[in-house]
C-alpha cells in the first residue's frame, strides 16, 4: 500500500495531464470549425449579395423601360 501511495501524485499528474490535453485540443477544434464555418458562411453571403444586386438591377431596368443587357 505504500507504493500505491508513493505514486499517487504522478498518477494524479497523468490524469490531469491528459484531461487537460483533451481539453485544450477539444477547444481549438471547436475553435477552428467556428472559423471554418464562418469562412463557408462568409462566401455564402457574398454570392446572396451579389445575386440579390443583380435582381435588384433587372427589376429597375424593367420598371424604367430599359433593356436588360445594357445595350
Amino acid at each position: 500500500m505504500p507504493i500505491l501511495l508513493e505514486q499517487l501524485p504522478a498518477l494524479v499528474g497523468v490524469v490531469l495531464g491528459a484531461a487537460g490535453g483533451y481539453l485544450i485540443n477539444a477547444m481549438a477544434d471547436r475553435a477552428r470549425w467556428r472559423r471554418e464555418k464562418e469562412a463557408r458562411w462568409e462566401s455564402h453571403r457574398m454570392q446572396t449579395y451579389a445575386a440579390y444586386g443583380h435582381a435588384v438591377k433587372a427589376v429597375t431596368l424593367l420598371a424604367t423601360g430599359l433593356p436588360l443587357n445594357g445595350g
